[in-house]
């Protein structure tokens, strides 16, 4: 499938070729953490016997050739936020110990989604393009603390319209995302209460869980939304030292996300 604003953005052409395969789509503000979550994703994937592969065709450009050589390079790398210095799209596929193709993944710069400093028309029309795609998608709404009430407005504003366009096959995760700010919600086991930053969620993003009120008579009796929800942090960073330092957080993290992952979408293993 074509994809025409996209492709004017980059200024070469871009192509998802697999129109069936689900899509993991990562969608929060610049600078909330899309690739990093990814990135240790797929660390605690691969430790799992999991292959990460690129889509080196998805744009035909020597730039996008360099990011997928630094995107392979980065899920090894003491360096992973480097990643993004090329800022192009990026397409790539999970593919299970058994050699079968999951999961494709698009990661998005910020910006491209929108911006906390410029808020704009342009990056709607570039969701569209994503949500027309005749895949599944699997949204993950990174919704960080402490934002500015703007911000996630803004937020919120933006994933009731990817909602309002998306297909009834299409799934959708909240991510509390850095969760690690907020160390008031860890229980004695030190990990966090999922219902209490739910709810903290809930109260910092108005609106938010309202955009997916279960409206099945039986199932929400049981599951009042629709949505999946799991808290999450990627890495630590120990600032004032050189070099520095990053520590990935605990595999609870991404294997929590993954289990919701699956559990949305069926997938087989």
């Amino acid at each position: 499938m074509k994809i025409q604003y996209l492709s004017q953005y980059v200024g070469s052409p871009i192509c998802i070729a697999d129109k069936a395969t689900p899509i993991i789509v990562p969608f929060g503000p610049r600078c909330s953490g899309k690739s990093l979550l990814l990135i240790r994703l797929f660390r605690y994937l691969r430790s799992c016997g999991n292959v990460i592969t690129v889509d080196n065709i998805f744009i035909r450009d020597q730039r996008y050739k360099m990011k997928c050589d630094d995107y392979i390079y980065g899920l090894s790398s003491r360096f992973p936020e480097q990643l993004n210095k090329i800022r192009l799209p990026l397409l790539g596929y999970i593919i299970s110990c058994r050699g079968r193709k999951m999961y494709q993944f698009i990661d998005m710069p910020g910006d491209m989604f929108f911006n906390r400093d410029e808020i704009d028309d342009q990056s709607t029309m570039y969701i569209s393009e994503i949500i027309s795609c005749p895949n599944p998608k699997i949204w993950l709404f990174l919704a960080e603390p402490n934002l500015p009430l703007r911000t996630r407005t803004e937020f919120v504003n933006r994933i009731s319209k990817i909602c309002d366009l998306s297909c009834k096959k299409d799934r959708f995760i909240i991510v509390a995302n850095k969760v690690d700010r907020l160390p008031h919600l860890f229980g004695n086991n030190g990990v966090p209460d999922v219902g209490i930053v739910c709810q903290e969620i809930k109260h910092e993003f108005e609106g938010l869980f309202d955009l997916f009120k279960e409206t099945h008579p039986i199932k929400k009796l049981w599951k009042p939304y629709s949505f999946y929800f799991t808290p999450f942090y990627s890495f630590d960073f120990i600032e004032n030292q050189h070099p520095l330092r990053i520590h990935s957080s605990s595999d609870y993290y991404p294997g929590f996300l993954w289990k919701e992952i699956i559990k949305c979408t069926k997938v087989k293993i």
